[in-house]
């Protein structure tokens, strides 16, 4: 009997801080995102250029990273780098690259501003598509800005005049263009970004909204912002598509901030940017956004890196600190993708590319210390809640509430004090939550 009750107590015990340190590991890292330590991958690292445009890795782990300066591909220890070569028609056809897709078949297909390259990796070369004035099926226009692979491995081709898609077996390319008087053809005619959702429907974000490609394949219905609409998009300049694990739809703009295109409901969740408030999006320029496999959802903005919080809608901002050789590298973030392995790739401009591994570095845990009156005054964490400055109430099981100044860097508890009868009527605290009027 004896040997069985201890047996329980030790299950119960651990169960309990198993818990515990779920919960204090949730709290650190969607709450404190600065403990985020990055490697840097630079010039110094021998990456050709700091200003980064896209991110992408192959099915045999090579990491693919566009700039404005050649195009690289790291192995995990060193880059090789592709520049074009004037006298050598077999090499990439501009320095300046916009984007990066793979085929079915592992063949790379590089978007530059003068051009579309196909990258045969057996004869390292590569082969280039250009518009042709003379030509009707070339390209509609050789700035390519998006490249992108549907479930059917069609090329679809976005330029600053039009939208293609290539046909192989005639090597040549269908084309869509935009026509003002017809309100059924392509939005605008600078195709930023390109995303087939989970029902196969291909989105194509424009400088003058968003559309979707109808089921005859030929026509477009549009998503555009409406002044009096607030379910409408924030601004008809798109950037990026994304689609989340729960199928809804993201879409990022120059000026708006992010939307959202929540599944089963109708029109779009605005998500802006205020200066003031450090829980909304880090800026109104939207460059890119991605999920991990822990379902968190990173955005890059014009004002750092920002993490969803699905729970309050709110925001965590993590931004370049300059006194930290393992922040941020700088606060223009181009793109963010994740890895095989779960590791995030942050592509900046001037600050080359940033690498978090969470099982390298791990996270900030905040811990009561007995010695410590700054410290957290329980371990044991019911409930916690940010109010609208980034700071955070935290409810403990007998130690009171807490409140996080991220400023201080330091917890503030509010206890029971049986003499004061201002004091907080009991120290195990369930929940904590801020009203509309933040109290």
């Amino acid at each position: 009997m004896v040997r069985r009750k201890n047996f329980s107590q030790y299950l119960s015990m651990a169960i309990l801080f198993r818990l515990i340190f779920l919960i204090l590991t949730a709290f650190s890292f969607d709450v404190f995102g600065q403990g985020i330590k990055f490697d840097h991958l630079s010039v110094k690292q021998g990456l050709s250029q700091g200003n980064v445009s896209d991110i992408h890795q192959d099915r045999f782990g090579f990491i693919w990273i566009a700039t404005e300066d050649g195009l690289n591909v790291f192995d995990g220890y060193n880059c090789t780098i592709f520049r074009n070569n004037p006298k050598d028609s077999t090499t990439i056809s501009n320095n300046n690259i916009n984007s990066v897709a793979e085929d079915k078949q592992g063949n790379l297909w590089i978007g530059t501003q003068t051009g579309l390259n196909f990258y045969d990796r057996n004869q390292n070369k590569f082969k280039r598509f250009f518009n042709e004035p003379e030509n009707e099926s070339s390209l509609s226009n050789s700035y390519v800005r998006s490249v992108f692979f549907d479930s059917k491995n069609n090329l679809w081709v976005g330029t600053s005049n039009g939208l293609n898609r290539y046909d192989p077996a005639n090597n040549q390319f269908v084309k869509f263009m935009h026509s003002p008087e017809q309100e059924n053809s392509l939005a605008g005619p600078e195709v930023r970004t390109i995303l087939e959702d989970h029902m196969n429907r291909l989105w194509v974000g424009t400088s003058a909204g968003l559309c979707m490609l109808n089921s005859d394949d030929k026509t477009f219905t549009r998503y555009l912002s409406i002044s009096d609409d607030p379910t409408s998009l924030s601004s008809n300049k798109i950037q990026t598509l994304f689609q989340d694990q729960d199928n809804n739809l993201w879409v990022g703009t120059f000026d708006g901030g992010v939307n959202k295109m929540t599944v089963g409901k109708k029109g779009f969740t605005r998500y802006t940017s205020d200066p003031n408030i450090t829980t909304t999006v880090g800026a109104q320029f939207i460059h890119e956004i991605d999920q991990n496999k822990q379902g968190e959802i990173w955005i890059a903005t014009d004002g750092g890196l920002s993490l969803y919080n699905k729970h309050n809608e709110t925001f965590t901002r993590v931004i370049a600190d300059s006194e930290n050789e393992f922040s941020l590298s700088s606060n223009i973030v181009m793109n963010v993708f994740f890895d095989l392995n779960d590791r995030m790739w942050v592509g900046t401009r001037f600050g080359g590319v940033n690498i978090y591994d969470k099982d390298k570095y791990g996270f900030w845990h905040f811990r009561h210390k007995t010695n410590d009156p700054f410290s957290l005054s329980a371990n044991t964490i019911n409930s916690f809640e940010q109010d609208e400055f980034g700071n955070f109430y935290v409810a403990t099981d007998g130690g009171g509430l807490n409140y996080y100044d991220r400023k201080k860097d330091q917890f503030k508890h509010y206890v029971n004090e049986p003499r004061n009868v201002n004091s907080i009527s009991n120290n195990k605290i369930l929940s904590v939550k801020i009203d509309h009027q933040g109290g």
